[in-house]
């Protein structure tokens, strides 16, 4: 146990060390701040609960978290920390009963995983009691392994021809379940469930049955093979870092060629942290308990420390680096435009000036970051997202006359809407991932299950209501769409049934859901999503502005759409005779160009919402109050 977590942690803290360099240059505060609070959580292994705490719909990207692969290292750590103490606790009381008691943590772990795969994907993807039953797996393999008699587990010997071949065989099938995982599980899939026998049971059989004496394990044995494996784990903890901060520095993603060098680079910086670190701690002489505890609190320490000064700094938002650097030694990282930004105020001035968590945001990056990166993004408040119907913050007036209905793409309008006259009487009813339609919900495994698609329906049955006991003159209905129209996706009818997504099936439900609006008396308008080429344009131009990048580059061309928007836009002309439409790709796109950005106000906040900023400007410069109320 102390071996491997002083592994752990002299890898741990050299790769964090780097990142922390790397950061200091490329995150902007925002992604700062995040990183600061894995700074926090890794040295004590908890960073898989530190994650799963920030994961939801506005969460930031996976791939431009530095650290976010040590996730699966807190959870091996919590194991260690927990089940062989268990385990020795089992074998004092009831020592034949061991391998029963491993078996049975697995089966119940495995039960687990299965049902909160379609329940609580986060949760299970990222917490240990969903995750025990794969090292329950291998602790039953060690088990059998080392009391392996031919009396008592026959099948490992080599006593007849017929044993031979199930070796053989079972050698090749667990290879072949393990390349099958690596084919055929993908992102859409929810992840860990019984998909994820594939790659378990595969490397449990190779464990098992492969050997000196089989093909697989000849094969596996191969000194290319055995030279990679001696490395995987220091390349492992590379590549994650190398691939976020190359995101993190380009507007709009690595190129495939610098995907391969970051690749090779992975491996390099792999076999030289195998060579001079992992290497000459394992040949070192027995390190006392003493030693080991104190190298580990000391570094643990540091980067605490770092990480809480990140924390109430705002992610160092006022990073004074022509302080300690020479202004052109700069230029390479942060360009001159941006440093002159930059105030002088240090990180003790700001700690002296400032209680706990009342940290000042105003200096000139900050400003930027916080305006581009952190609107709101709920419309009226966070508490709209799917709040009732009859939630007084959720209105502007007591009498509304205009609905504001759908998913996060309404939410999105209701800063253009008051912008464009803030005496409209709106309510807003919205939830995310959750479009206007009376009866009919998405299904977007894994995050989204049948579960909350029955929220969903709950949710508009309960617009429906609301609808029926109040007057609206107007509904404005915004969504994505693309939910209802992928194939990829499943959606929910209300009287149960569970069937592909379809562009027939939504246009047929939406359709419908107009006309019962329409036998209300109220007038509904559709808005169409933004225009979107996948990227995250929102973070495009406040990286582009942090980096001293033209921001021009973050605009796209028409021919670029993403097939989402594509779909949904068809969707949009199928219901055009229907419903008057407010066609935000019109307003955003001309001469085949997609802006991102309007002088120094970003119109996007990710890669699919209007920033709150952006919704405001083509509020106003559209008018869209006139637009709905048909003035």
């Amino acid at each position: 146990m102390k071996d491997e977590l002083g592994e752990s942690s002299q890898h741990f803290f050299l790769v964090m060390l780097v990142c922390c360099s790397l950061a200091w240059f490329w995150l902007q505060p925002t992604d700062m701040q995040e990183f600061a609070h894995s700074l926090i959580a890794i040295p004590y292994f908890v960073s898989n609960l530190l994650y799963w705490s920030e994961a939801g719909y506005w969460d930031t990207a996976s791939e431009l978290k530095p650290l976010l692969h040590t996730w699966t290292l807190a959870i091996e750590a919590q194991f260690y920390m927990i089940f062989p103490l268990s385990l020795i606790l089992i074998w004092k009381l009831y020592q034949r009963w061991s391998l029963h008691f491993i078996i049975s943590i697995g089966v119940f772990s495995f039960i687990i995983t299965q049902w909160g795969a379609y329940t609580f994907p986060t949760a299970n993807f990222y917490l240990l009691p969903s995750r025990l039953w794969e090292f329950a797996l291998g602790a039953v393999i060690g088990v059998l392994l080392l009391n392996q008699k031919s009396t008592e587990y026959s099948l490992f010997s080599y006593q007849s021809v017929n044993k031979i071949l199930i070796r053989e065989l079972s050698g090749i099938i667990g290879l072949s379940l393990i390349f099958l995982g690596f084919f055929k599980l993908h992102g859409s899939l929810p992840f860990p469930s019984i998909f994820a026998l594939l790659p378990t049971v595969g490397t449990g059989l190779v464990l098992i049955f492969a050997s000196a004496k089989t093909l697989v394990g000849r094969l596996l044995s191969n000194q290319v093979f055995v030279k990679l494996g001696l490395i995987s784990y220091s390349a492992y903890l590379w590549h994650h870092p190398l691939f976020s901060f190359a995101r993190h520095r380009s507007l709009s993603g690595p190129s495939t060629k610098l995907i391969w060098v970051l690749i090779l680079l992975s491996f390099l910086l792999a076999y030289f942290t195998h060579k001079y670190v992992e290497k000459p701690f394992r040949s070192h002489l027995e390190i006392s308990q003493k030693t080991f505890f104190l190298f580990w609190l000391i570094g643990s320490l540091i980067f605490i420390e770092i990480g809480i000064i990140g924390h109430l700094t705002a992610g160092f938002s006022d990073r004074t680096l022509n302080r300690y650097f020479g202004h052109g030694n700069l230029e390479p990282f942060i360009p001159a435009k941006v440093v002159t930004q930059i105030q002088h105020n240090s990180i003790d001035r700001l700690l002296h000036e400032n209680a706990i968590l009342q940290i000042r945001l105003d200096s000139a990056d900050s400003q930027f970051s916080h305006r581009q990166i952190h609107p709101e993004g709920f419309g009226l408040g966070p508490i709209c997202d799917g709040a009732s119907t009859s939630a007084p913050e959720c209105r502007t007036h007591e009498n509304p006359d205009i609905l504001l209905w759908g998913d996060s793409f309404a939410m999105q309008l209701a800063p253009g809407i008051l912008a464009s006259n803030p005496d409209a009487k709106l309510i807003q009813m919205t939830k995310s991932v959750c479009g206007p339609f009376f009866d009919l919900a998405p299904i977007v495994e894994p995050d989204y299950p049948v579960g909350w698609a029955q929220e969903c329906l709950a949710f508009n049955q309960q617009v429906r209501e609301w609808l029926q006991q109040h007057t609206v003159k107007y509904a404005v209905l915004a969504s994505p769409f693309s939910p209802y129209l992928l194939s990829d996706n499943n959606v929910l009818i209300r009287d149960h049934e569970v069937t592909e997504a379809n562009l027939e099936l939504a246009v047929q439900k939406f359709e419908q859901t107009l006309l019962e609006l329409r036998h209300l008396g109220i007038q509904p308008i559709v808005v169409s999503p933004p225009p979107t080429n996948d990227l995250d344009l929102g973070r495009c131009v406040a990286r582009a502005e942090w980096l001293g990048l033209p921001q021009e580059n973050c605009n796209f061309i028409e021919a670029e759409m993403s097939n989402k928007r594509v779909r949904a836009y068809q969707f949009i002309d199928a219901i055009q005779g229907q419903s008057r439409v407010l066609h935000l790709e019109e307003m955003m796109c001309a001469n085949g160009i997609c802006r991102a950005y309007s002088g120094d106000i970003p119109l996007y906040r990710d890669a699919r919402h209007l920033s709150e900023a952006g919704a405001v400007l083509l509020g106003q410069e559209y008018d869209f109050y006139g637009i709905i109320t048909n003035q």
